[in-house]
Order: structure tokens, then sequence, then C-alpha cells
């Protein structure tokens, strides 16, 4: 049951994979709206959780209730990845800004987020994001090495 479940999730993480790669390189480009890094920044989170949880179910760290990301960190792979947490954290806490934020703009190719008064000022860019996807991607393919070495 736990292979099945294993698998979905990793294709799962995949098809964020494909779909945050896509807005990023062919939709990002041809339509210049810094909005849709939002867009990729939160199918990379995503991606990263299923992976995560993926890793953690195959290692039965993983019970259904818990933070995948935390409990992955408990696992063999977290505790030598602690690059993808912490690109996770940054991820979660930059949308979270965003949700909360009453100014969010475009400055070129930059996407911008501001509280009131400026005093926090977060800029998303798409080589931030470019790297990102690159640490997601290595991530992902290594999780599917992993699970088929188990």
């Amino acid at each position: 049951m736990h292979d099945s479940q294993v698998n979905s999730l990793l294709s799962e993480a995949t098809k964020h994979v494909q779909i945050a790669d896509h807005l990023l390189t062919v939709t990002y480009k041809m339509a210049k709206d810094p909005k849709l890094l939002l867009s990729v920044m939160e199918h990379t989170k995503h991606g990263i959780e299923k992976t995560a949880q993926a890793l953690a179910l195959a290692e039965g760290k993983y019970h259904g209730t818990d933070d995948p990301v935390e409990a992955f960190s408990s696992t063999t792979y977290g505790k030598k990845d602690a690059e993808i947490i912490t690109l996770h954290n940054s991820l979660e806490v930059t949308l979270k800004k965003f949700k909360e934020a009453p100014m969010a703009f475009r400055k070129e190719q930059r996407f911008i987020i501001a509280d009131e008064g400026f005093s926090s000022i977060k800029e998303v860019t798409p080589e931030e994001l470019k790297h990102a996807m690159q640490t997601l991607k290595r991530f992902v393919h290594d999780a599917h090495k992993a699970v088929v070495g188990l």
C-alpha cells in the first residue's frame, strides 16, 4: 500500500515541477507578468511538500497528520538535504508575506512585496526561481532514485 502512495505522491510532485517549469520558462517569458512568479513559487512549494511526504512515508516517518516537510527532516534524506528544507521555508515565508502584504507590485521584471511604509520589502525575481526550480528538480529526481532503491 505504501508503495502506491509513494509513487502517487512522486507523480504529483513531478506534475508540480512541470507546471512550475512551464510557467517560468514559457508563460512568464511570453507574458512578462511578475505575478506569474507567485504561481511558480506555489507549485515549487507543493512539489517540495509532495516529494518530502513521499520520502517520509517510504521511511515510515510520515503518519498523515504530520507536516510532511517536518517529517521529512527526520528522515535519512532530510538530514542530508538541508537546502530543500531552507528553500521550502523561504517560499512559505514569501507566500505568507504576499497574502498579508497591503502592497505588491511589479518593478521591471521583479515582483515586489512590501508592507505599509516599506519597512519590509521582499523582491522575487525569475533568476531566484530558476535556482529554486533546479533545486526542486534535483530533489524530485533523487527521490525517484531513492524510492526505486528501497
